[in-house]
């Protein structure tokens, strides 16, 4: 795929067209299903709770949520930067209500349209891209109720997607199937995703893909009580479990 003569406006759109084939990959998929399993684990998600899904992107949470059909089926409110993530979320399919806007984590939270507080927030592979994670954290801590629950899952520096597909691959030949088969499907669908994603971190700015303390530092103890964290995504990610404090931002 030649990226070179897009404008970075064309690079994103077509990364909005390809992120969903992350969901063919095991690990990627696990890791969604965790953290429905982190906040339900914490708050017991009901039909009347409220998600908070902070750079949504494409609804991939949408999709972990109805993956369950015993699930009951909490409301999400959804936001996302780019228009085209936000359009594809609007079409993924969930039992439940879902509200999907498009603002940026790193305004103030009085822009992400969040009526009241919420019972979980949950980031997935966004704080990292953030101008201040510490900063992002605590307006998470200023829309969230108190014992809420706050799930968001960071890479780890020099992150190896090779461990990834080794994991995906020990899956599928587990169940019996075609390994051969399988990576060959992988290299089509999943290269030109790759390529768009090289080609942003190339534009990007800092980016914070941190050590565990690092990452850890950046929940405030006044705002946030940490209960888990742990390696995921085939060792690429620290997922983090947090609740909500009293004290008010």
């Amino acid at each position: 795929m030649d990226l070179t003569s897009l404008s970075m406006a064309e690079i994103w759109k077509l990364y909005a067209e390809y992120y969903g084939r992350l969901r063919l990959l095991h690990p990627y998929r696990q890791l969604l299903l965790t953290a429905i399993s982190e906040m339900n684990s914490h708050i017991n998600l009901k039909p009347t709770s409220t998600i908070f899904d902070a750079a949504g992107g494409d609804g991939g949470l949408l999709w972990a949520l109805q993956s369950d059909p015993a699930l009951p089926k909490p409301r999400v409110l959804l936001i996302d930067q780019s228009p085209d993530m936000i359009a594809r979320a609007q079409c993924e399919p969930y039992d439940g209500h879902v509200d999907c806007r498009v603002a940026d984590i790193d305004q103030p939270h009085t822009t992400w349209f969040i009526p009241e507080p919420v019972d979980a927030v949950h980031c997935g592979h966004a704080v990292y891209a953030s101008n201040d994670p510490c900063a992002l954290i605590r307006r998470f801590a200023a829309v969230t109720k108190p014992n809420g629950v706050l799930v968001f899952t960071n890479p780890m520096p020099e992150p190896n997607m090779m461990a990834v597909l080794k994991e995906h691959l020990a899956v599928v030949a587990a169940a019996g199937l075609d390994v051969g088969a399988e990576l060959a499907m992988l290299q089509t669908e999943l290269a030109p995703l790759v390529a768009i994603n090289d080609e942003i971190l190339r534009h990007s700015g800092q980016l914070h893909m941190s050590d565990e303390a690092t990452t850890l530092a950046w929940l405030e103890p006044r705002y946030w009580q940490l209960q888990n964290h742990y390696r995921t995504y085939a060792g690429n990610d620290l997922m983090v479990v947090a609740t909500r404090t009293k004290v008010e931002v």
